[in-house]
């Protein structure tokens, strides 16, 4: 519709488009500007637009050739802002000699594929399958995949995945390990001592979600993170121990039922 409230010294009027129509959601960004080509004088620059103290150029009145139609939108400009891909859990569970490997994104919109990779050290990695990103989600999304591990003669599995983008852009989850035998009761951590990369098995009866604690010498908590803990023996990587000054620790396993589990680890 075209709405003109007339004036005798300058038109007035403008066609009034619902934001909808232009696919702009509530609350998404986007950017005006409300100059009139029309209304500047042609001896005016760039900088005349700015000037507000030019009261030739930049007239408080704007009832008259030169001035600025502060309620005209003559340009339109939508953010299209791609919310980064992020891994939001990276779980593995030992189920004989089968690995199930669980893991959540965030927007993922931007994925092509997920290559997971298996080490035996730590360090170097090869690729064991590759899963193609279901695509075009915003929000949560949920992953999994076996790896069967029988014929292998390693008892300690190192894990990540290598993120793909349609761009050509690559990222890393973290790295999480899975022992497959010596598991002698509900929790065990290892190395002990550690260096860089902690690692906690935790054997559970059920799926749950856990709070895991790191505290120091005085009792105080340094490091916390919450993990999905499913059915099995899960290994879970203990993010900042790298971090940590030298010394004795505690690590506390908080399940969600009730309980509580403590272990100790030295940081060298």
């Amino acid at each position: 519709n075209l709405a003109d409230a007339g004036s005798n010294t300058q038109s007035r009027g403008g066609v009034f488009i619902s934001l909808a129509d232009l696919g702009i959601a509530p609350g998404q960004l986007f950017f005006g500007y409300s100059i009139l080509s029309s209304d500047l004088p042609g001896a005016a620059t760039p900088l005349d637009l700015i000037d507000y103290t030019n009261s030739a150029f930049y007239p408080l009145n704007t009832g008259y050739k030169g001035g600025l139609d502060m309620v005209a939108v003559t340009g339109l400009y939508v953010s299209n802002v791609v919310l980064p891909t992020r891994f939001t859990g990276f779980a593995a569970v030992n189920l004989a000699d089968k690995i199930d490997l669980k893991w959540t994104v965030e927007n993922d919109n931007t994925v092509k594929s997920y290559e997971i990779e298996r080490s035996s050290d730590g360090i170097n990695f090869s690729s064991i399958q590759v899963i193609n990103s279901g695509g075009g989600s915003i929000g949560n999304k949920a992953y999994s995949t076996v790896d069967n591990v029988s014929s292998l003669s390693s008892k300690i599995f190192y894990y990540r995945i290598r993120q793909l983008d349609f761009d050509g852009s690559m990222h890393f989850s973290k790295i999480i390990s899975v022992r497959i035998t010596g598991i002698t009761s509900v929790v065990s951590i290892f190395p002990n001592p550690v260096k860089r990369h902690l690692f906690l098995n935790y054997n559970s009866s059920s799926n749950s979600s856990a709070i895991i604690s790191v505290l120091n010498a005085s009792g105080a908590k340094v490091l916390r993170q919450r993990e999905n803990i499913f059915s099995g023996n899960n290994s879970i990587s203990i993010d900042g121990v790298a971090n940590l000054s030298r010394g004795l620790y505690l690590i506390s396993i908080e399940p969600g039922n009730g309980s509580r589990i403590i272990k100790k680890f030295t940081k060298l």
